[in-house]
Order: C-alpha cells, then sequence, then structure tokens
C-alpha cells in the first residue's frame, strides 16, 4: 500500500513536472518561432489600434462643428455680440457708430437713416460707392434669397409694411446684421427674430 502511495505521488510529481516544463521540451528553433509570431501579433495589434485611433480623430474632426469665436464690441461698457463679423475696419466702424439716433434722411452722427448708414459703411470700410436709397441698392447688388448663404458685408433688405423695399441692414453671420434703426438707431439685431423674419425680402451682394 505503501509502494502504491509512492509510485502515486512520482507519477503525480512527473505530471506537474511534464506540465511545468513542457514549453522547455520544445526544440529551440520551435520556441523562437512561437515568440516571433506572438511579437508580430502583437505589434499588428498595436497598429491596428494606432489606425483606428487615427481614424477615429479624423471622423470627429470632420463630423464635429467646433464653435467658432464669438466676435464683440464695446458700447458705453458693455459687450454687444456681432456674430461672426471678423474684419476689424467693419469692427471699428460698427463700435463707432453704435447707438447713434435714427433719422429720416439724415447722413451724419446727429442722425442718420438705414440707407444712408450702409452707404457711409461702404464708403469707409470697403471704399464702395453705393446708391443713396435702399430702393436703388436693392436694384444694384446681386439677390441672394436666403440669408444663410450670405457673407460678411452684404445687405438685408425688408419690406417693412410696404410692396416695396423700405429698409436695409449689412450682415455679420450667424444671423446677425447692423443697421440704423427707427427706433433705437444704430444696432444689431437678429434675422431670425420674428418681426424682422414677418418682414425679410432677401438679401444682396453690392455689384463691383
Amino acid at each position: 500500500m505503501l509502494a502504491f502511495g509512492i509510485g502515486a505521488f512520482l507519477l503525480s510529481s512527473c505530471s506537474v513536472e511534464q506540465l511545468l516544463t513542457q514549453t522547455d521540451r520544445v526544440p529551440k528553433e520551435d520556441v523562437q518561432f512561437i515568440e516571433e509570431v506572438r511579437l508580430a501579433e502583437s505589434n499588428k495589434s498595436i497598429k491596428n489600434i494606432k489606425q483606428q485611433a487615427q481614424t477615429y480623430t479624423a471622423v470627429v474632426s470632420e463630423e464635429i462643428d467646433m464653435p467658432r469665436a464669438i466676435h464683440k464690441i464695446n458700447h458705453k461698457g458693455n459687450e454687444i455680440e456681432v456674430g461672426r463679423a471678423t474684419d476689424a475696419c467693419l469692427l471699428d466702424f460698427i463700435e463707432d457708430w453704435y447707438g447713434v439716433p435714427y433719422r429720416y434722411g439724415g447722413t451724419t452722427r446727429n442722425g442718420i437713416d438705414c440707407s444712408a448708414f450702409v452707404q457711409e459703411l461702404y464708403g469707409e470700410v470697403y471704399q464702395m460707392d453705393v446708391r443713396r436709397t435702399s430702393r436703388e441698392q436693392f436694384a444694384t447688388s446681386d439677390y441672394v434669397e436666403s440669408y444663410k448663404e450670405l457673407e460678411e458685408g452684404d445687405l438685408v433688405f425688408f419690406k417693412i409694411r410696404t410692396r416695396d423695399i423700405s429698409h436695409v441692414g449689412v450682415y455679420l453671420g450667424d444671423g446677425k446684421f447692423v443697421h440704423a434703426s427707427r427706433s433705437r438707431g444704430v444696432v444689431i439685431s437678429d434675422l431670425d427674430h420674428v418681426y424682422w423674419k414677418r418682414y425679410y425680402v432677401g438679401g444682396g451682394k453690392i455689384r463691383g
């Protein structure tokens, strides 16, 4: 019985030893092959991960519209958003004229109407001569129906309780425009506001 126990122990020990030394019994060249395969597979996995990360980054960069900086002007200590306007001369002009009161037929800082404001802005900022009235400015510009297709500096036209063009402003991007308003003077307004949406006719690009 003792001999059987010792034999069983020896057999068990041999089985354990066989498991522990199984890799050592593989020929040297085969062990090297196994290690190279594992190394190659590891490198391939790392390469795939890097490629997936680069692809993901590229997709994210293309699909996510990163928010653009919101530009502002200062008026009497208050910051006023000006959409996406970036032209330094335009921003300076707006800041300089912001708050000037409205005056029908006016052309100075004591009072100015919408078309005279556009005329003054285009002359100083873009060195371009434009017609005096909003109707003439509409007639001498290339029509653009949707304001989403307009660019900074384009014109926006309105028919306010009339069949003819009666109001004009300068587009700044993000739906905002600067104009000489009857009630507030030179201000920045939003085309998405219910009032302006009601009377909006379209935009125009001044012909050079």
